[in-house]
Formats: structure tokens, C-alpha cells, sequence
């Protein structure tokens, strides 16, 4: 561990404000020269160069803003576009549902209880009955409803029907 805590002292410690080695200058100094090189004609110091510093980042590298003019418009467009969509689709669902939860009326006027509960079940309509005595009529037979037949309605609604009790039995 020491030899590698060893290598970051003195003369071997890279400083941030100096340039890497590979961007030095080849007429610089360096602590492996040889004093006979280090000797020779010495360069003024405006006449050096001074080191090139990696151009990477925002800050060095030049950007080209591009402004354009019609940003405003394709946006504006754009949400026109959804809004449009959207509701659309909001009004083709509400459609949809009505068109598929809705079902023509009949008439049960005269037939058997039996096919007005069964056509209810089949629909999702609820039956309320109520029973009646009608000397007239056989036991079961419906006699009215409160919905006329042909209307639209919803699935779920209630459906009241008055339907045929047996006559009241004479005294003999």
C-alpha cells in the first residue's frame, strides 16, 4: 500500500493547473532531461508558446443556436390536434355505450309472465310485478305495462307489469 501512496509525492503528483504531459510542449523541461540539454540556448519566455488546453465541454466548444420562427405555431398546432382527438373519442365512446347498453321495447300486453321475465333476464331489465284479479283473464297473462312498446331504453331500468290472478272464487 505504501508503494502506491509513494507515487503521488513530490515530483511524481500531477498539479490540475499544469497541462497533461501529452499537450506539453516538446521544447520544454522535464525532470528526466539531461542537464546538457537543459543547458542550451534558453528561449525568451514571450517567445514560447503556451501550452494548448483540451477544448472539451460546454464552455469551450462553440454552439450554433438555430431560433425557429414557427415553434410557436406547430405547438399550438400540435395541441390543437390532441384536443381535437380527445374529444372526438369521448363523443364516440359516449355513443358507442348508449348505442350498445340501449334495446327497443316490447309488448307483453296479453302473453305470459314466463316470456316477459325471461326476455328481462336475457336484458338486464328488471320486472316489477304486481298481481291483479281479472275474471276475464287466465292466471299469469299480463295484463299491462308501464313502458310502451317500440320506446328505447337502458339496460337496467325497472319495467312495472301488472299480471292475472286467478278469479276471485264465487260463493255457491
Amino acid at each position: 500500500m505504501s508503494n502506491f501512496l509513494n507515487q503521488f509525492e513530490d515530483g511524481n503528483y500531477k498539479k490540475r493547473d499544469m497541462p497533461p504531459a501529452d499537450l506539453q510542449p516538446e521544447n520544454a523541461e522535464s525532470p528526466e532531461m539531461d542537464e546538457s540539454i537543459a543547458s542550451g540556448p534558453a528561449v525568451p519566455a514571450s517567445a514560447q508558446k503556451p501550452a494548448p488546453h483540451r477544448q472539451t465541454g460546454i464552455h469551450r466548444v462553440e454552439h450554433d443556436v438555430v431560433i425557429d420562427s414557427s415553434y410557436g405555431k406547430v405547438k399550438i398546432v400540435r395541441y390543437l390536434i390532441v384536443s381535437f382527438t380527445v374529444i372526438a373519442l369521448c363523443v364516440l365512446f359516449f355513443f358507442g355505450y348508449r348505442y350498445f347498453n340501449s334495446l327497443q321495447m316490447l309488448g307483453f300486453v296479453g302473453k305470459n309472465l314466463n316470456e316477459a321475465r325471461t326476455w328481462g333476464l336475457k336484458n338486464r331489465i328488471e320486472l316489477d310485478i304486481q298481481y291483479a284479479f281479472d275474471t276475464q283473464s287466465s292466471i299469469d297473462i299480463v295484463i299491462s305495462q308501464d313502458i310502451t312498446p317500440g320506446t328505447t331504453i337502458q339496460k337496467g331500468t325497472i319495467m312495472a307489469v301488472l299480471s292475472a290472478r286467478a278469479p276471485i272464487p264465487t260463493k255457491s
